[in-house]
Formats: structure tokens, sequence, C-alpha cells
């Protein structure tokens, strides 16, 4: 498979080009294509691709333990591994999901939001005023993890 936005040649599975960092799969929207570094907010979730100058699966074990930490748990959502934590009203759930391709990071998350205690009505990324103390929790919690990847990929 190739990305249509640079020509880069990607296996199957990949869900963002680790070129250019193109959402693949389906029509993409103009706000979706982005620089490697550079965070995208498409369907309320931030995304983020980061270059890496050594395997990313070295990235893997270092951002486990550190969302353990923060209590944050795998779970399955829409068919996909994220990182999970809580499930208040007040508090929505929030969702990680890193994935590691050869010598590229993609980070995407997001918050739910709750119309009742437990019902969950759509998707919130990182930015905007409602859900803004859970966004803050988000935001410093990718940070972080950013900070860990570049910092690490800085030093080599």
């Amino acid at each position: 498979m190739f990305c249509s936005q640079c020509g880069n040649n990607l296996p199957e599975s990949a869900k963002f080009c680790s070129s250019c960092g193109r959402q693949l799969g389906g029509a993409a929207s103009p706000g979706n294509a982005a620089a490697p570094h550079q965070p995208i907010q498409s369907k309320g979730r931030y995304r983020k691709v980061i270059k890496t100058h050594c395997p990313a699966r070295e990235y893997e074990a270092q951002v486990s333990r550190y969302l353990q930490a923060e209590g944050f748990s795998i779970v399955t959502y829409k068919g996909e591994l994220f990182w999970k934590k809580g499930k208040g009203i007040l508090a929505g759930p929030q969702y990680i999901s890193v994935e590691y391709q050869e010598y590229t990071i993609m980070l995407e998350a997001f918050i739910k939001y709750a119309v009742l205690p437990g019902v969950y009505a759509g998707e919130f990324g990182t930015t905007g005023i409602i859900g803004a103390l859970p966004k803050i929790a988000l935001r410093n919690r990718i940070q972080a993890i950013e900070a860990y990847i570049t910092g690490i990929a800085a030093a080599r």
C-alpha cells in the first residue's frame, strides 16, 4: 500500500503514513495531513506522528510503564487497543493509543463525554472549553509521553 499524499510504501495494516502523517483508509479530510511532529485534531481526536532515531518498539516498555503508573489499563474500543482511564460523568474516560511502526510512533488521544453516568455519546479531542479539566490532564499525559520519546531520540 502507498500513501496518497507522499507515495511512501507502507504495510497494509498502517493507519497513518510514517512519512507525512496522513490518515490512511478511506477518504481523507483536508485536516488529516500533517508534517511529522505536528499534532492534528480530527474527528474529535488528537493525533501526532513522531519520527524516532531508533526502532519505535524500544520506547514501548517505558511508555507502557508510565501509562500503568498513571492508572491506565488496556481495553478494546471499536476493535482497536487503547489505554483507558476513568469512567465518571465529571471526568469522562481518557483514551490513548500508541502505535509503533519501524521508526515512527503514532499517538492518538481523546475523551469520551457523558450524557448520563456510564452513558457516553461522543469524543472530544484535547482542546476546547467543554471538559477542560480532563482535557488538561490528558494533554499533560500526552506531553509527558512526547517528551520522553523526543528526549530519547535527541540523546541518540
